[in-house]
């Protein structure tokens, strides 16, 4: 299963759980809870299991507009071999590093 496929799942997961919830009358707004403990040498203040679950459906919307690293990886291989060129006397496969940079930038959104 790709990674967009596993975010879609979770979120279906979710919004099941929600639904359910509602149905058995829970208010999930009154369900608080703490992350890590204090003999471990952390924990949370108490946090809302409602802001939970908004915060984590925000963070599949973002997720799902990160690339796939295996299309990407193949975007970069076609761009590579279209664009190299052989350096004068030596015979070797040569890419401008800005020009790849560009691609790059193009492909995922990082800034070097």
């Amino acid at each position: 299963m790709d990674i967009k496929n596993t975010l879609l799942s979770a979120k279906v997961v979710i919004e099941s759980m929600m639904v359910l919830l509602e149905n058995e009358d829970v208010d999930i707004s009154s369900i608080k809870f703490k992350v890590g403990n204090k003999s471990d040498g952390y924990e949370s203040e108490d946090m809302s299991f409602e802001s939970l679950i908004e915060l984590t459906l925000n963070w599949l919307e973002e997720a799902k507009t990160i690339p796939n690293v295996a299309t990407v990886g193949s975007e970069l291989q076609s761009w590579v071999a279209v664009h190299s060129f052989s350096a004068n006397r030596f015979g070797v496969p040569v890419v401008d590093a800005n020009a790849i940079a560009e691609v790059i930038e193009k492909l995922t959104g990082a800034n070097a």
